[in-house]
């Protein structure tokens, strides 16, 4: 089963979901890069993803850079086995620090130093570190410090919260309610649930295009005024009526008309690429317009008075021409000869 895992950082206000794989896989790589076996390395990515799969990030996703931190200190030991042991029951116990003991103190108080914790931390504990003068006093409060740390870990972005209603700057009394959206409030400095009414399309009138203003179709789904409308895709248009009102119409190619009947034929209106500007005038007449069977560059220059002479003719002209001639010829030849 693949689950994914919500990160997120309050500070950058950003969120980044990954998956529960991907993220034990980068942790199985991490860990074996430090040292750890494979066996160690898969078992160490195992906790961390599971815990935060749980919303624990503060043992999870959260914890792996101090993780890292406090084995680049030596105080996480990658290459041994814990033992149970059992120790005696004593009163006292006088321990000399070690050389190894010394360094182990001053790098913890260094670091303690450098994640400047003194205004998290009480400053009394902070000075409780001079008293230390054993390993186990150490690593006593190196766990109270862990704990301490855990819990503020908890109260920050990325603590573990992944429901709305329970974050901080959001007001559960009012958002969580049946209907509401979420609105800023200035004046609680939170989230808040409210309503959607009127006053938040003040100005708008339903069915006209306003400037900076929200656009609602009125009841009749119509919208006017649009200006300056640029669409990027295809436009589809249905309706028996289309109106352009506009002296201009910039159309690329051709115009397709499908007809009376919408079927698998239409008649392309198209245009040759032209090399210069042409103008083509529709007449202030009704009428049908004719076709050439080739396309060809030549102009008819006749006027329509002068091709209206061949008005009345239904055959070939040439030989209605000849054949006019040849009777003539014969009326002529028979007056000759008397």
């Amino acid at each position: 089963m693949t689950h994914k895992i919500e990160v997120k950082h309050k500070k950058e206000y950003m969120t980044k979901t990954i998956q529960s794989k991907e993220m034990n896989d980068v942790l199985t790589s991490l860990f074996s890069k430090y040292g750890f076996t494979d066996e160690k390395a898969k078992l160490l990515a195992g906790v961390h993803t599971e815990n935060t799969l749980h919303g624990v990030n503060s043992h999870g996703i959260n914890r792996v850079p101090f993780f890292i931190e406090q084995l680049k200190l030596g105080l996480i030991i990658k290459d041994v086995e814990p033992e149970k042991v059992e120790e005696p029951v004593i009163e006292e116990v006088v321990v000399e620090k070690t050389p190894e003991e010394v360094s182990i103190i001053d790098k913890v108080s260094k670091q303690l130093s450098e994640m400047q914790v003194a205004t998290e931390l009480d400053k009394d504990k902070i000075k409780s570190l001079e008293s230390i003068d054993s390993l186990e006093k150490l690593k006593a409060e190196f766990l109270n410090f862990k704990d301490i740390v855990a819990r503020q870990m908890g109260t920050i972005g990325g603590g573990g919260e992944v429901r709305l209603e329970f974050l901080d700057d959001v007001q559960k009394s009012t958002a969580v309610v049946d209907g509401k959206f979420l609105k800023y409030s200035s004046s609680d400095g939170k989230f808040i649930g409210a309503d959607a009414s009127a006053t938040e399309l003040t100005g708008v009138t339903a069915g006209t295009v306003s400037a900076s203003k929200a656009v609602v179709v009125d009841s009749s789904k119509d919208i006017t005024g649009f200006r300056n409308l640029t669409i990027t895709g295809d436009l589809t248009v249905e309706g028996s009526t289309t109106t352009i009102d506009s002296t201009t119409i910039n159309v690329q190619t051709q115009f397709i008309f499908e007809g009376a009947t919408d079927d698998a034929y239409e008649t392309t209106l198209n245009v040759v690429d032209p090399t210069a500007d042409r103008t083509i005038t529709l007449p202030n007449i009704s009428g049908t317009l004719p076709v050439l069977a080739v396309a060809s560059t030549t102009q008819i220059t006749a006027t329509p008075e002068e091709l209206n002479y061949s008005d009345g003719v239904t055959s070939n002209i040439q030989t209605q021409l000849d054949a006019k001639s040849t009777k003539a010829f014969a009326i002529a030849q028979a007056v000759a000869l008397g």
